[in-house]
This record gives structure tokens, C-alpha cells and sequence, in this order.
């Protein structure tokens, strides 16, 4: 049996072009760009009929049957098919009718031999046994999620992006279970107590964007005149799902309108339905016909910031917009995901102003892509925006803040440079020629040089492929209290690139909030002001005053000196979060002591009234006080800053309690914080605006926990009585053990983590581990940094494509020391072999210790 195995691999080898015995690019594991190549040229009109039988039990084990019809140019080689499960989870394999039983199946490829092939149009069918990866299995629902390789893991397919497909689906359930999938429902039989469920195919969609969910679900459906949807989800708090369900309805209804009106191509599917998934692993995922949502970014609680309110509209807008960017119109290759990316954070951006016009949307830009973007870029983590992708097993290590947040930057800048009018244009004629069909970014540069006189090329090579930010910086000579010279001088930030050039906005900050404005294009050099000689000496200088600009924006000592001391008078709120964010660069930067910059912070905080401001400066406030103080220092400022946020928490406006509350609750340490937490646990207060929920409960009990709260064992004990839903009552017994405050018992669920089964629910795992490595407890879970980065690699393979950077946050994050600085260089330095983008990743999420510890 060993040698027919062995001689059946040397036959597929060599009539496959191009193979090279065991070295062969096309059966490596994962899916090669020499494979999706090879296939690309000869594989097209493929269709999926798709059955699972999906048992009540989550421990039975799923089976399906896979029928792939499709063309080949020719039959003179093998075809490769993808499944990423162990060889006894095929069952049986047949090609236009004949069963084979000499097919090969290595390296997570399944081999059809070319005997059993025709040129023309082919039958493939596969019964088969699904791996759990990509199902997401609970006790009484699950769904699938296989963005960006994971469709191999849950059938056999041909799992590249640019082998796009038609897709018919029957499920076999439980008769009291409700399914959604990307097509409309087409038929149900029921046999005892079970049923039989149909979905039609729609337009053609990569295997990434198949989606199904099924289970104990219930369902909310919406029809007028102009537009239905039905609404699957879990939640039990009918006032929660009441309040919310119309503004969800709305916003789906008004993106889609906006979407329509801007592209001028109708919605591109047959149907739009929605998920609400509790513990989704990302806040939303854009399947056609079947978007899934994280149902706590829609489900709001009363009172919700504006900032949540924003946030909530920019997610149902991105999701909407990715129906024509990413699936109307797919990647070829996923090293230019980012392309999807760009343009559904791009266009809900631009999706949301209506919504909310009482909102900031250009202050909103910089404090969410400006934030997270540089965050990346100052580290030694960074990378191009565009990355080298040679196989598509590692393309999840390819998403982060710079596909999403710096790309809609470096597209800001291009459609200043264009013109709105040329930019959208160009993007029109890019989602017609492309229809249903794929593209990459050098399609893209082709139709955008059509529409400007710019040398798209040249600020591509820039913005990018180019990687980190420059610094911007000025310098200022006087005479007689006049300016004599103003220069803005450029560095850049990879010295062997060129240099992004960008537009910005400078101001000139004088007495009585007067302002003097002007707008400036930088490149790589010294650019003299000569229009600002004989202006008077002004007291500040924002070199970012436009928002459009993207660099650290050093300050000068006099400008530093002003917005640490006068910060909160600025009256101009765009100037003012402007001044903010320079400020807390500069002093990531080491320009400013943290005690120093601690009491700016309180004094602006103090001060600040606008919703969208304040959640920057707590999260600042937040970073300082437990990364950068020390204990004493800490110490020493707990009460102050306990007494501000708690009167600014029981005396503000709804939109703004839920900020100080989490703010409070996070950074209490005194008695004075504990007992008022306990008091908030007894329903003691009534705050305008504000209800305690469910959820709000759990995060004070967790917070207690962490402070080793004596009586800790009574609350957790009575909330679990209390708690309704099944769902949150899962997350909140998971992630009890990382809250015990006997050290074994965390010792033994970290150990229980490195099981894959127990990493199931990814975001409870992120949360587990975020109280597991508490700044209040990093003297005890020290030693789980260098085990946590030794799994990097496997928590990578069998995770979801943004685990891997949570992971990594939620480890080092609460710590400070230089000895959790040795041991993430250390690990570095013992394991150069570790892939690329990891490396990348874990010195990103290690900037902040870094910075830290110095």
C-alpha cells in the first residue's frame, strides 16, 4: 500500500507542467500564487452545489457533499483541489460520474487524475467530513466565516479569490433551527424533527464570501416599498433589540441609497440580510446577502457615547460599501486586500455625514485613521500598504490599522490632489470594467492615470509601497517680535524611498483665539514661507491644521510649551484635537516627562465638553496613567483623577456618561473607587442618561476582581444567578478564571488556552487574557509573555485573521518593565526564523512596552 501511495505522488508530479518533484510550488501547503496561476488560466464557470448535514449536538461531527461543475481549458494535467482537513475526511470521489479511487491527496490538495478529465465542461463530487475551523460551533448555533483561506477547511474548492463562483446550498438541520446564507431561501422539507433548507445561487462571489449560519436563531423582517430585510440574532433583552432594531433597518436602507447614487450601479445581489453573531470574531464581515455583525456594536445600550453612535454608522456603512468594493469587484490576489479595504472605509466615511451632520467628520478622520495608523507606522512593526503575498496561507497576517486606516489617509490625499469629481469618476469607470469580475491595484493606476494629469505611478511608489511617516517639522526666525523667515523642513522616513508627498494645512495660533490659515504642498525638502515674512510672532504653531497631513509633526519647545499649559483654551475644536494628538505623539516620543504630560491631560479633561474629544483624551489619560507613572506616581494622583471623572461621570449629558463610567471603573484604585463600584452594583444612583446594563455589571465585578476584592466570590455568584442571556452568561463563566485571585487557577486556564478547542470564542479569549495580564497583576503573569509568543505562529494558523495581533496586544499591553522588554527581544533574537509579518506584528504590539520600559 506504501509504494502504490508513493508511485500514485511521482505520476501526479510529472504530468503536472512545471513540477519538481517534492519542491513543487503547485502542492505546497496553502494555496501558492504558482497554483492560483495555473488554475486561473485554466479553470472558469464554476458552479457549487453545496449539502451539510448539520447536527444539533456541536460535538457530532458534519458532513457534506461537494458537487463542482466548471470548464477546463484542457485536461492535459491534474486538478488540484483544496481541503484542509486530514485524508479520512474524504469519503468518496467521483468525477463525471465515475468514482476514483486512485485520486492523491497531499499537502492539503486533493489530486484528480486527468484520465478521469474532459476539455470542456466537468463534474467533481466529494462527500466529505468538515473540520470544526471555519464553523464556529456553539451548543445551539453556528456559522461559517472562511475570509481569507478557510473554505478549504469546510469543502473541497478551489479557494483563490479569482475563481469566482456560482453557489447552491442545501442544509440539514434541526426543525426548529433558522438558516441564513448569501442566496434567497428557496425551498424547506420537514421529516420528523428535522428539516431540509434551500438557498439559490446569486451572481458569482469568491469562495471567501460564501456564508452560511444556522441555528436556534430568532428572526426580525422588515419590508416597505423601497427595501426588506430580515434580521437573524440571538439577543433575549427585547427593550435592547427594540430600541435599536429601527436605526439598524435605516442605516442599512440609507447606505445602500448613498452606495447607489455615488457608484450609479445598483445593489449588485439579489437580497440583503443581516446576522447579529454574539462573540463574532470582528466587528462585521461582509458576505453578499448575508453581512454578519458583532451584535454588541449594533445592539447599543441606552445612553450610547457618540462615538459609539458614530461607530456603529461606519461599520454598517463599510460592510454596505464592500457589497460593490471587494465583492462586486474582488482583489485577483490577496496582497491587494487593502484595495477592498481602502474603499469601504474610504466611502463610509463619506457615508456617515449625512447621517449625523451634528458630528465632526473631519475631526472623526484624524482621531480614528490618524490615530491608528501612526500607532503602526512609529513602531518598528511598520510595513507597505501594498505587501508581497507568495502564498495564501499567510495573507491573514496581511490585515491591520494600515490597510485600514493609513490607506483611506493616502486615498484622502489622491482625491485632494484629483478632484472629488476625477476621483469618483475613475472609480465608476474602475467598478464597471471590472463587474463581477477581479482586479489588482495596477488595474486601478491604469484608469486612474486616465483621469488626472498626476503621475499616479510616482505617488504610488510613495503612499503605497512606501512604509512609516515623516516628520514635519518648522523652523521659525524673528526680528523686531516679526517673523524674518518661516521653513517647514521634510524627513523622510525611509531614506531609500521616495518621499509621500501631501498636502497640508498649517495655523498660526495668536491672542484672543485668532488663527491665521494656510495650505501648503510638502516634499523632501526646506520650503521657505517667504508669505508669512513681517507677520507678527504667533504663540503656537499647527503644522496639521488642515487634517489632511500625515506625519509626527514635531513642535517646537515654545508651541510644546503652549499646548501643555493652554491646550484647553483653544477655542477652535478641529485646532484643538489637532493640538491634542501632537501633543500625545510628542510625547510618545520622549519630548515630554509623564507627570508633565499627566496634569495637562487632567486640566483638558476638566475643561472639554465636545463628545468627540473627550474619548481621546480618557484613552490618553488611561495610557499614561498605567503604562507610563509608576506605582508611587500612580498612587499619588488615584484620588484626583478618581473625584474628576466621577463628577463629570454623575454630572454630564447621556452621550457622555458611558465614557467616564468605563473610564472610571478601569482606573479606580482607592477605597473611595471601590466602594463607589459597589454602590453602582446596588443601584444606588441615578445618572442622568445613564442605565446600568447587564454588560456594564460584568466589566465592574471583572474590575473588582482584578483589585482583589474580598467579597468578590458573593457578586460573582449573584450576577450569574441574575444573568438572562445564555450567550453573555457563556463569556462571563470563560473568562472567570483569568479573574481568580488564586494564582494556580490562572496558571492552569493559561495553560488550558494553548488547547485549540478552548480558543474557540476568540473575543472572550482577548478579554480573558486582558484581565489575566492586568497591570495590577503583571508581577504574576510575567511569565506567560515568552509562552504567549512562542504560540504566535500556531495561534496564526488556527485563528481568524485579526486573533493573532489581539493576542499580542492583550499580552503585552499592561506591562511596563524593562524585564518584559528582554523577553520579547529576546525571543526575537532566539527566533529569526519566525515568518516576516509576525515578526512585524509582535513588534508592533511591543512599541508601546518598548516605549514604556525605556
Amino acid at each position: 500500500m506504501k509504494l502504490k501511495i508513493i508511485l500514485i505522488a511521482l505520476i501526479a508530479i510529472a504530468v503536472i507542467p512545471g513540477c519538481k518533484r517534492d519542491d513543487d510550488k503547485l502542492l505546497e501547503p496553502g494555496v501558492s500564487i504558482e497554483l492560483a496561476k495555473h488554475r486561473k488560466q485554466n479553470i472558469s464557470n464554476i458552479h457549487y452545489n453545496l449539502f451539510f448535514n448539520l447536527p444539533s449536538d456541536e460535538n457530532e461531527k458534519i458532513t457534506g457533499t461537494s458537487n463542482i461543475s466548471f470548464t477546463i481549458a484542457d485536461n492535459n494535467s491534474q486538478l488540484i483541489l483544496d481541503f484542509r482537513a486530514p485524508e479520512e475526511n474524504i469519503i468518496k470521489v467521483s468525477a463525471n460520474g465515475q468514482l476514483i479511487n486512485n485520486y492523491l491527496f497531499k499537502n492539503e490538495h486533493l489530486v484528480i487524475p486527468d484520465t478521469y478529465l474532459r476539455p470542456g465542461d466537468n463534474t467533481i463530487s466529494v462527500d466529505f467530513i468538515s473540520t470544526d475551523q471555519a464553523l464556529n460551533r456553539n451548543p445551539d448555533y453556528l456559522y461559517t466565516l472562511l475570509v481569507p483561506d478557510r473554505a478549504s477547511t469546510a469543502f473541497p474548492c478551489f479557494d483563490q479569490p479569482d475563481l469566482k463562483a456560482r453557489f447552491s446550498l442545501k442544509l440539514e438541520m434541526p426543525d426548529y433551527w433558522e438558516a441564513i446564507s448569501n442566496g434567497a431561501k428557496n425551498e424547506k422539507h420537514k421529516n420528523n424533527s428535522r428539516k431540509t433548507v434551500s438557498f439559490l445561487p446569486d451572481k458569482p462571489i469568491s469562495t471567501y464570501l460564501f456564508a452560511f449560519a444556522a441555528g436556534d436563531l430568532k428572526t426580525y423582517h422588515h419590508s416597505d416599498a423601497d427595501f426588506s430585510m430580515t434580521v437573524y440574532h440571538r439577543e433575549t433583552d427585547k427593550e435592547l433589540f427594540d430600541n435599536n432594531i429601527n436605526k439598524i433597518i435605516d442605516m442599512h436602507k440609507e447606505s445602500l441609497q448613498w452606495m447607489e447614487g455615488y457608484t450609479t450601479i445598483p445593489y449588485p445581489y439579489e437580497k440583503l440580510d443581516i446576522i447579529l453573531v454574539p462573540a463574532f470574531q470582528y466587528s462585521g464581515m461582509e458576505h453578499p446577502g448575508a453581512i454578519y455583525y458583532r451584535d454588541s456594536r449594533l445592539l447599543l445600550e441606552e445612553g450610547a457615547s457618540l462615538s459609539e453612535q458614530l461607530g456603529r454608522a461606519s461599520l454598517i456603512a463599510h460592510e454596505v460599501s464592500h457589497m460593490w468594493f471587494g465583492n462586486l469587484v474582488t482583489m485577483n490576489w490577496f496582497n491587494d486586500v487593502w484595495l477592498k479595504e481602502v474603499f469601504a472605509s474610504f466611502m463610509a466615511d463619506k457615508m456617515v455625514h449625512p447621517q449625523y451632520p451634528e458630528a465632526d467628520h473631519g475631526l472623526r478622520f484624524l482621531t480614528t485613521h490618524h490615530r491608528r495608523a501612526m500607532a503602526i507606522d512609529r513602531s518598528r512593526g511598520t510595513h507597505p500598504i501594498r505587501q508581497d503575498l507568495p502564498n495564501q496561507k499567510l495573507a491573514g497576517t496581511l490585515y491591520g490599522p494600515i490597510i485600514y486606516n493609513k490607506a483611506p489617509i493616502a486615498f484622502s490625499q489622491l482625491e485632494k490632489l484629483m478632484s472629488d469629481k476625477h476621483f469618483q469618476n475613475a472609480v465608476k469607470e474602475y467598478l464597471d470594467v471590472f463587474s463581477h469580475g477581479n482586479a489588482n491595484w495596477d488595474d486601478l493606476v491604469k484608469i486612474l492615470n486616465k483621469h488626472t494629469e498626476i503621475n499616479i505611478e510616482k505617488w504610488s511608489d510613495a503612499w503605497i509601497y512606501g512604509k512609516g511617516m515623516p516628520e514635519i517639522s518648522y523652523k521659525l526666525y524673528s526680528k523686531d517680535n516679526k517673523i524674518k523667515d518661516f521653513k517647514i523642513k521634510s524627513t523622510n522616513p525611509d531614506p531609500a524611498g521616495p518621499f509621500p508627498s501631501q498636502l497640508i494645512c498649517y495655523a498660526l495660533l495668536y491672542d484672543n483665539n485668532e488663527v491665521l490659515y494656510d495650505e501648503i504642498f510638502v516634499e523632501e525638502h526646506e520650503t521657505l514661507l517667504k508669505e508669512l515674512c513681517g507677520k507678527d510672532i504667533p504663540n503656537a504653531v499647527l503644522l496639521q491644521a488642515g487634517g489632511c497631513g500625515y506625519a509626527y509633526f514635531l513642535p517646537s519647545e515654545k508651541t510644546r510649551q503652549y499646548l501643555l499649559t493652554s491646550l484647553q483654551h483653544i477655542y477652535n475644536d478641529y485646532l484643538r484635537i489637532v493640538g491634542i494628538m501632537n501633543l500625545h505623539e510628542d510625547f510618545l516620543n520622549g519630548n515630554i516627562k509623564p507627570v508633565t504630560y499627566y496634569e495637562s491631560l487632567l486640566k483638558s479633561i476638566n475643561k472639554e465638553t465636545h463628545p468627540q474629544i473627550i474619548p481621546v483624551l480618557l484613552d490618553n489619560l488611561k495610557t499614561v496613567y498605567w503604562g507610563f507613572l509608576n506605582d508611587d506616581q500612580r498612587l499619588s494622583y488615584s484620588k484626583i483623577s478618581e473625584a474628576l471623572i466621577w463628577e463629570h461621570f454623575t454630572g454630564n449629558t447621556s452621550d457622555q456618561a458611558q465614557l467616564y463610567f468605563k473610564a472610571f471603573i478601569e482606573m479606580g484604585l482607592t477605597e473611595y473607587a471601590i466602594e463607589k463600584m459597589r454602590e453602582l452594583l446596588k443601584d444606588k444612583y441615578n445618572i442622568p442618561g445613564f442605565k446600568l446594563s447587564e454588560s456594564d455589571k460584568v466589566d465592574i465585578i471583572c474590575e473588582l476582581a482584578v483589585r482583589d476584592y474580598e467579597n468578590i466570590a458573593f457578586l460573582i455568584d449573584k450576577q450569574l444567578e441574575s444573568m438572562q442571556n445564555p450567550d453573555r452568561k457563556r463569556r462571563f463563566e470563560f473568562i472567570l478564571p483569568a479573574l481568580s485571585q488564586d494564582a494556580d487557577v490562572r496558571d492552569t486556564f493559561f495553560e488550558e488556552l494553548k488547547i485549540k478547542e478552548k480558543r474557540r470564542h476568540e473575543p472572550w479569549v482577548i478579554d480573558a487574557l486582558t484581565y489575566l495580564h492586568h497591570p495590577l497583576r503583571t508581577d504574576k503573569s510575567l511569565s506567560y509573555i515568552h509562552e504567549s509568543l512562542a504560540m504566535i505562529e500556531e495561534i496564526q494558523k488556527t485563528g481568524d485573521i485579526f486573533f493573532p495581533q489581539r493576542w499580542l496586544n492583550a499580552t503585552l499591553n499592561g506591562y511596563s518593565s524593562k524585564e518584559a522588554k528582554n523577553i520579547v527581544e529576546n525571543f526575537l533574537e532566539e527566533n529569526p526564523g519566525i515568518s516576516e509579518n509576525l515578526r512585524l506584528k509582535i513588534l508592533q504590539s511591543a512599541d508601546m512596552l518598548f516605549r514604556k520600559a525605556e
